[in-house]
């Protein structure tokens, strides 16, 4: 069990886990949890809330519940970690074979029909795919290491450790949880520090201390520059109505929950074990979705900034296309993208420049003196490569 800072046991945990043990402890669960639905509390002997069941040793929890028959288990804690704020909790009930490790079924996940694109995985999910593959093939050798390659193999998984937090699928909860174990068994004590470390992420209060960053990496790989290029080239190929109502129908109304509060989105998905490939599939649309409608956002200056970025080594019809689209937006927002879309614009009367012959030009000054049309003119006869141009 994990002893999260509860406001019962707040102020004197340290002194709490040293009087626990050869107390008696109740597990419940804890379905109304809005992070987990399976997750199980632990209730102290004075009726306290003090923790939970970690997630590695949830199947167990589960099936202990199961074979007892009964909606909670009353046993004693027989030791205490202070360091990680953890006790050991032991009961006795009958045995039980049935199927304890599908807690979290994936099935539904994996059936959601989406039809949107579907981004490039971020170079930092790949890097920790080959640093998954490496550390299982270096362990398979452990007992021909040298000293120089037990050193190598510590600072890899120290890397590794560090990395995974921002992978937040079930092959990475499932990987986790494998080689805790293998590290555990290795009995090396240089492995000790990244094997608490690991454990510390993959439990509860690691997952809540972590949550925020989490969300700043997602948050960044959505809204980067390469990701909007990406999309951008998919404006006209997909219909966002439906992707949008397809996105409404993922498990768990994981949509709904994104667009209310980002916060307990990702504190979600860490519970809930969603396939990466379905994780991804949801993101993509997401940012699709969101990029095709940034109305639907609160858009800071920041964001509007990169998209111009993003849109000005478009083609004139692409830099047309966001330029119409951040003018709406604009004049919904009092005109606080004046700036940025005066940026647009010249870079757009630039491109024309630059794209037509100078007697063009000439004719396209001309047309919109005589009807009256001066929008964009002060700066279109300001760009120095009109000018040269025209002389």
């Amino acid at each position: 069990m994990g002893i999260p800072y509860r406001k019962d046991i707040a102020g004197h945990v340290s002194e709490f886990l040293a009087e626990v043990p050869g107390h008696i402890m109740t597990l419940r669960p804890h379905q109304g949890n809005d992070h987990d639905k399976l997750a199980v509390r632990a209730f102290d002997w004075l009726g306290r809330f003090v923790g939970f069941v970690s997630q590695e040793d949830l199947p167990k929890a589960w099936g202990a519940l199961h074979s007892s028959g009964h909606q909670s288990l009353r046993g004693m804690v027989v030791s205490s970690n202070i360091e990680h704020p953890c006790a050991l909790f032991e009961c006795v009930v009958p045995e039980y074979d049935g199927p304890i490790t599908t807690l979290y079924p994936q099935k539904p996940f994996l059936d959601w029909p989406y039809s949107g694109p579907i981004l490039n995985l971020p170079d930092e999910l790949d890097n920790i795919d080959y640093m998954m593959g490496e550390i299982d093939d270096r362990l398979a050798e452990r007992q021909e290491w040298s000293d120089e390659d037990l050193h190598d193999f510590v600072r890899l998984t120290a890397r590794f450790a560090q990395c995974s937090k921002y992978d937040i699928s079930a092959e990475m909860n499932n990987y986790r949880r494998r080689l805790i174990v293998e590290l555990r068994d290795s009995k090396l004590d240089e492995l000790n520090e990244v094997t608490e470390e690991l454990e510390m992420a993959f439990g509860r209060t690691g997952r809540e201390t972590m949550g925020g960053e989490v969300l700043d990496f997602w948050m960044n790989q959505m809204q980067s520059t390469g990701t909007i290029r990406q999309l951008a080239v998919h404006r006209h190929e997909y219909d966002v109505t439906a992707i949008e109502h397809e996105l409404e129908q993922f498990p768990e109304s994981m949509y709904y929950v994104w667009k209310e509060n980002r916060d307990l989105f990702v504190s979600k998905i860490l519970y809930l074990h969603i396939p990466r490939e379905a994780l991804w599939r949801l993101v993509s649309g997401i940012a699709y979705v969101e990029m095709v409608r940034p109305t639907a956002r609160c858009i800071d200056i920041s964001a509007v900034s990169k998209m111009v970025d993003t849109v000005l080594p478009m083609d004139i019809d692409a830099m047309k296309e966001a330029e119409l689209m951040l003018s709406r937006v604009n004049d919904k927002s009092g005109h606080a993208y004046d700036a940025e879309l005066a940026r647009l614009r010249n870079a757009r009367d630039a491109k024309v420049a630059s794209d037509v012959a100078p007697r063009k030009i000439g004719q396209l000054i001309g047309r919109q003196n005589n009807i009256g049309d001066t929008t964009g003119l002060e700066g279109l006869l300001n760009l120095e490569a009109v000018r040269k141009l025209l002389e």
